[in-house]
């Protein structure tokens, strides 16, 4: 499922719906507005972390390791975490 809001947030197909934004889409479908904003911002960050977004298909990483993966590295340090991703994630 964050896969695929990720492809419809970087997509925007929220705006081909009619809102102002996937956490307004989310929210619309019942979802609860802070579990939405967490949701975009690990789908957003996923799509620059591909090797985790893999081993988390994959069975090698649980949604927990993954959200816990998401909150600690931040913003700033995605790019250098990504260049290290096949080192770090055995």
């Amino acid at each position: 499922m964050c896969a695929a809001i990720g492809e419809f947030d970087a997509d925007e197909s929220w705006d081909l719906a009619g809102f102002t934004s996937t956490h307004a889409w989310l929210k619309d479908q019942g979802m609860h507005p802070r579990d939405a904003f967490e949701l975009v911002k690990l789908a957003r960050k996923l799509r620059r972390l591909p090797e985790t977004a893999a081993a988390w298909l994959r069975g090698e990483l649980t949604g927990g390791q993954v959200r816990i993966i998401g909150q600690l590295i931040v913003d700033r340090h995605v790019a250098r975490f990504a260049a290290h991703e096949p080192e770090l994630l055995p």
